[in-house]
């Protein structure tokens, strides 16, 4: 199954996720980064997720033999953070086939490479092939509900 993905972060961080993930998987032409720069304005931003989106769905319409639906979910938050400043990272619960990755809290541009090798794994594998993640895996797992937290390590 193919899914189009469109990442949008701060800074070179939804550029660097994508490089990351090709170096590990290879091209990936449903996939699309939109950086957005302090000073660049909200409209423009706005056009040019619109536009990555755009790209994604013609691509997934010319190799799917299925009519591409509309997107499933689009958020925007000037500045993510969890309630307890960890990433998150793994299965949606409940969801196996939905893979989340939330590296925010303010310094998580310095992990977008591994983000990318860890999502990537788990995306294609199930596993992430990083040892001294998967020791840890619990501490980075998709709370179960709303208000849940992750255990304490």
């Amino acid at each position: 199954m193919k899914v189009g993905v469109v990442v949008v972060t701060h800074g070179q961080l939804a550029a660097e996720l994508l490089n990351a993930a090709e170096m590990i998987v290879g091209d990936l032409p449903h996939f699309a980064a939109v950086s957005i720069g302090w000073h660049e304005d909200v409209e423009g931003a706005r056009e040019e997720i619109g536009r990555a989106i755009a790209r994604v769905r013609e691509f997934l319409g010319a190799q799917l033999a299925i009519r591409v639906g509309g997107a499933l979910k689009a958020e925007t938050c000037l500045y993510t953070n969890t309630p307890d400043e960890r990433f998150v990272i793994g299965p949606l619960p409940g969801h196996p086939n939905v893979v989340v990755g939330s590296i925010c809290s303010g310094h998580g541009f310095k992990f977008g490479p591994l983000a990318g090798r860890l999502l990537a794994g788990l995306v294609m594998d199930g596993a992430t092939g990083v040892p001294e993640f998967e020791r840890h895996r619990e501490v980075f797992a998709v709370p179960a509900g709303p208000g849940a937290r992750a255990p304490a390590h």
